[in-house]
């Protein structure tokens, strides 16, 4: 019988699906059940491929010291789930995800042990295991989370084989609204650095066609704000923009695509907005 297997980030479901569901994109606001979540992810998967075997679902997640929580243990500890562990960093990124999955995905295609294989992620880092897997003979499936903004890398959807969107009203049983921390009247404290979070970035892609408009619009107006030294020296350290001019591209990008402030832009979607920034310098 033919096998399948179920590849989860768990950073972006949990925090895509949040936002999806409360409405809100930081994870830390949304609540998760993430063990009736696997079970869910199990069986619809089961639903969308009846012909096939569920091999297992891995569930790829990041901890400090890849010393996995509670919670994760008890998902570790479910049927048929593999808990695979990254780092998490002081400052709330995971290190590792993206090569844990890589080596799984190509690892069970190599080997034929899958032919079929469901991802669910938005990250473009994730593009190359897609890739490897399908040189082996794998059929890839993108399951993304449909949310306010578009959170999966254009190269990603590309890449795959099919790609579907996973809605709110599937999510609303395994997410709710966090409660309000309580407010607290701030007293005199000596300052101390931030505290790190476990918040995982949700990304906002542009169609490439825009990203390229920005990044040239960008160009021309900081073109005309300076000299043509400026403009000659900074094209001397191509392909690396400076980071004062980089800043203002990004904000600049974020206004042009009518998001807010705080958005994080897809790393694919950043490149392409510098490389009309490139390509308007150099049209002067």
């Amino acid at each position: 019988m033919q096998r399948f297997a179920v590849f989860v980030d768990a950073g972006y479901l949990l925090a895509a699906g949040g936002w999806a569901v409360t409405g809100s994109p930081r994870r830390s606001d949304s609540i998760a059940r993430s063990t009736a979540l696997v079970a869910w992810l199990q069986a619809r998967s089961q639903a969308a491929l009846p012909e096939r075997e569920l091999l297992r679902l891995y569930w790829y997640d990041a901890a400090p010291n890849r010393q996995a929580t509670t919670d994760q243990l008890v998902i570790a500890e479910l049927p048929d789930t593999k808990l695979r562990l990254g780092h998490l960093t002081s400052q709330g990124t995971q290190k590792g995800v993206d090569a844990l999955l890589l080596s799984d995905l190509t690892t069970l295609s190599r080997e034929r042990s899958i032919d079929t294989a469901i991802l669910i992620a938005g990250d473009g880092d994730f593009a190359e295991a897609v890739n490897q897997s399908q040189q082996h003979g794998t059929r890839l499936l993108l399951w993304a989370i449909d949310t306010p903004q578009n959170t999966v890398s254009p190269v990603l959807r590309h890449e795959a084989d099919r790609v579907e969107l996973i809605g709110s009203a599937e999510l609303v049983e395994y997410f709710t609204a966090a409660p309000p921390k309580p407010v607290r009247v701030p007293e005199p404290v000596t300052p101390r650095p931030a505290a790190a979070t476990n918040d995982l970035p949700v990304y906002a892609t542009l169609v490439t066609d825009e990203a390229l408009r920005i990044g040239r619009a960008f160009a021309d107006r900081w073109s005309a704000q300076v000299t043509d030294g400026d403009r000659s020296a900074v094209m001397a350290g191509e392909p690396r923009v400076p980071g004062e001019i980089d800043y203002r591209l990004i904000r600049f990008a974020l206004e042009e695509a009518n998001l807010s402030g705080d958005t994080r832009l897809a790393p694919d979607a950043l490149r392409t907005i510098r490389e009309g920034f490139w390509a308007g310098l150099a049209a002067r």
